[in-house]
């Protein structure tokens, strides 16, 4: 359970860099007999289409800071 916490987080906290201090962010869960879905959408800049097939390689990132596990470790999690 505590690794799927951090999965909801970091997806979370992507989501707020994203929005660069303005935005919003709306999260959505669903289920049904043996699967939960949760979609995370904000309203910020986006990954340019470019980078769309690199955003779960260990160590990609479009940011200035991090190591660019986030989305890696959150889709082996997962």
């Amino acid at each position: 359970a505590a690794l799927f916490e951090w999965v909801v987080e970091n997806l979370m906290k992507n989501s707020l860099d994203a929005l660069q201090g303005h935005g919003a962010i709306d999260v959505r869960i669903s289920s049904d007999d043996k699967h939960v879905m949760i979609d995370v959408k904000d309203t910020g800049k986006g990954i340019p289409k470019g980078n769309w097939k690199r955003i779960f390689e260990p160590g990609f990132t479009t940011k200035t800071r991090g190591w660019g596990l986030g989305l890696s470790l959150s889709r082996r999690i997962v």
